[in-house]
């Protein structure tokens, strides 16, 4: 059993190279200030962990949904079951993610690992 706790940090997408496109990645949409966000991270990260970083900065975050993406060459896929948030994706959240995926906005984020 790994018993090692992970330190996370959000960063600007904008400064994180993207993951091969064959790799899926997870996401949850979070509600902060009343606006629906995505949060990305890689595949080995829990979706409670993640959500757990962000609330370590955001305390009034809300998770709304949460799943895995694909993405490759302007083709998105999005579904799927976070079994530790027991959150399902929506059908919203395909419009979410790739919007987050082509914006530059820079109020959306990333969340990594440091270690």
């Amino acid at each position: 059993m790994n018993t090692q706790s992970k330190d996370f940090q959000l960063q600007n997408r904008n400064a994180i190279s993207t993951r091969p496109a064959t790799e899926a990645s997870k996401y949850i949409v979070i509600e902060l200030q009343g606006r629906e966000q995505v949060v990305t991270f890689p595949q080995a990260v829990k979706h409670i962990d993640a959500f757990n970083a962000v609330k370590g900065q955001y305390p009034t975050a809300k998770a709304i949904s949460a799943g895995f993406f694909l993405y490759d060459a302007g083709a998105l896929w999005t579904g799927g079951v976070s079994d530790t948030l027991n959150l399902v994706s929506r059908n919203l959240d395909h419009a979410l993610v790739m919007e987050f995926l082509t914006s530059g906005d820079r109020y959306q984020w990333q969340l990594t690992t440091t270690n």
